[in-house]
């Protein structure tokens, strides 16, 4: 957490703080890695367009 503050701070909008509790850099167990992938999809879908189907 040491530059997350700094990086958040630069960040341009829209953005959003995510705490992973447990997981690790590099999302070494897959649940962390679906739960993050949940959360970033769910935040998107706000952002950009639905594709056509």
């Amino acid at each position: 957490m040491r530059f997350s503050l700094e990086i958040f701070t630069w960040a341009k909008h829209p953005k959003s703080f995510v705490s992973l509790d447990s997981a690790d850099h590099l999302l070494s167990h897959k649940s962390d890695a679906v739960d993050i992938a949940n959360v970033i999809a769910a935040w998107s879908e706000r952002y950009l367009p639905q594709a056509p189907r």
